[in-house]
């Protein structure tokens, strides 16, 4: 008799990544428009995706999988030949593997051919955007390969989830599986009655190998990735809800915003958390300073060790960086 049980907590923690998007596009000047408008939109369709990606996690705990079973949330691997793919979420089992291409987008959606993309109409406005049928189809490559190494001859399932709630699919490729938030839950009990296929030590080999092969690949800092000079980048700390400069409460290390009346208490932490993934990787405490806009320079270095920061060099060529 088969036991079903419920997934563990999926833990998908990108908040430093939209965090350093969010903190770059409001410190880029109104008078840059195309660069204001480039990274707002970046930062507006990273959360999105996120926000996206969390609704169907939610939608997988509450699900009964068998008990072999392992989800993996952003799944990233390296070919041999140096490719890298991205997984939303892979969802492995003793029965079967499922890779689940996430999409938060809303209004009509149809699928073109020749070249591959989709158009998404919105309010009267159509947009061009990329088409994942083929990101889908070659991370299914990738996992053929990767079950080739290990032997195992667990069949392979793809679909395309749009977590948005106002998304409308008008037209799409019926060799692609496509659902809605909705119909996730019906898709994966079905493929949870296949039968299994590996006893436990078989299944065990399998997760092991994927997240032997799962890395976070070090990211080029925001402003080299998309050539961007840091000396325009506006100095201060900001509200992260009103996007206004903050001022300093009781002891230099609390901040408040005279707009919305917000009290911030980890914002200096996360603005220089935010620093170093906009900037660079290793800067030097005068940087961080000047960055953000604010003397006290105990309470720098104080932020600095709570945030474990290691040091190398020494004197005024001392450099941190955050912790590996």
């Amino acid at each position: 008799m088969t036991t079903y049980i419920k997934t563990k907590p999926i833990i998908r923690d990108r908040r430093d990544q939209l965090l350093a998007l969010k903190q770059l596009s409001l410190r880029i000047p109104e008078s840059n428009v195309n660069e204001k408008a480039y990274f707002t939109k970046l930062y507006a369709t990273a959360k999105a995706g996120h926000d996206g990606e969390l609704k169907i996690d939610r939608i997988l705990e509450n699900i009964p999988f068998p008990k072999l079973h392992s989800i993996i949330p952003d799944f990233h691997t390296q070919s041999k030949f140096g490719n890298y793919f991205q997984f939303d979420t892979l969802v492995i089992t003793n029965r079967y593997i499922l890779h689940l291409e996430i999409k938060n987008i809303r209004g009509e959606i149809e699928f073109q051919e020749n070249p591959a993309h989709i158009i998404r109409t919105f309010e009267g406005v159509q947009e061009k955007l990329a088409c994942p049928i083929h990101q889908l189809t070659r991370n299914k490559r990738a996992i053929e390969n990767i079950l080739t190494n290990i032997e195992s001859r667990l069949p392979i399932y793809s679909a395309i989830v749009f977590s948005h709630p106002n998304a409308k699919i008008a037209s799409f490729p019926q060799s692609t599986k496509v659902l809605y938030k909705n119909q996730v839950d019906f898709y994966i009990e079905k493929l949870n009655d296949l039968p299994e296929l590996c006893d436990r030590e078989q299944f065990q080999k399998v997760v092991r190998s994927f997240n032997a092969l799962n890395k976070n690949f070090k990211e080029l800092p925001l402003c080299n990735r998309y050539s961007f000079d840091p000396n325009k980048l506006i100095k201060g700390i900001f509200c992260l809800e009103c996007e206004q400069q903050l001022q300093t409460m009781k002891n230099e290390r609390v901040f408040s915003c005279t707009v919305c009346q917000k009290v911030d208490l980890s914002i200096l932490n996360d603005t220089i958390i935010s620093m170093f993934r906009i900037v660079g990787s290793q800067l030097k405490r005068k940087e961080i300073q000047e960055f953000l806009g604010y003397g006290c320079r105990d309470t720098i270095l104080r932020a600095l060790t709570k945030l474990n920061c290691t040091k190398s060099g020494s004197g005024k060529s001392t450099y941190y960086s955050l912790p590996k």
